[in-house]
């Protein structure tokens, strides 16, 4: 490989990695547009709790995990998921498990039947 090509195979991977954060930006616009004109103000972070939350209870540490975010972030978005009564943490002896509420329920399943693929336009 001749160091022309090895440049331009590097710039062709740096506008790939630019468009696929442009991407994910125009998706996230789209996901918390839906959600804000619902009267909400959640973020990405409260949003992918709902998500993760909507496949079964977790606790903390596995949904941080799940999540790729710090412990505090995720007790901190499930704490203001919990006071709009979209999350629940339940106790089972020394273990607390985070659950969506019939509402948050609710609202993922609003949240993914109305946002689709084809809203996003490139």
């Amino acid at each position: 490989m001749n160091g022309e090509t090895g440049a331009s195979f590097a710039h062709a991977r740096r506008i790939d990695e630019c468009e696929e954060e442009r991407l994910i930006r125009m998706i996230q616009d789209v996901i918390c547009g839906y959600v804000r004109s619902e009267g909400d103000d959640l973020s990405m972070r409260q949003i992918a709790v709902l998500v993760q939350l909507a496949r079964g209870p977790l606790e903390i540490t596995p949904l941080a995990n799940a999540l790729e975010l710090s412990l505090s972030t995720v007790s901190r978005s499930v704490d203001a998921l919990a006071k709009l009564r979209y999350a629940q943490r339940r106790r089972c002896g020394r273990h607390v498990a985070v659950s969506l509420t019939p509402s948050g329920q609710a609202k993922v399943g609003r949240l993914m039947a109305n946002v689709t693929p084809t809203e996003v336009v490139v």
